[in-house]
């Protein structure tokens, strides 16, 4: 992993930020009823800045 990539820790707190300002779509998620699509945009997003994410996830 290059200098200039993003670590793991900072991207979760990246998106904790991102979902902490959004209270509305933190209390769907937890009521079940948070759009799919919602879902995708942040997969993509999460590959589009971290192409090796799921990598890392199966390492640690």
């Amino acid at each position: 992993m290059t200098e200039s990539a993003p670590s793991v820790q900072e991207l979760i707190k990246s998106i904790s930020d991102k979902l902490a300002a959004n209270r509305e779509l933190i209390a769907k998620a937890k009521s079940g009823r948070l759009d799919w699509r919602w879902d995708k945009k942040l997969e993509r997003w999460i590959s589009k800045y971290t192409p090796n994410f799921r990598l890392h996830q199966t390492i640690h």
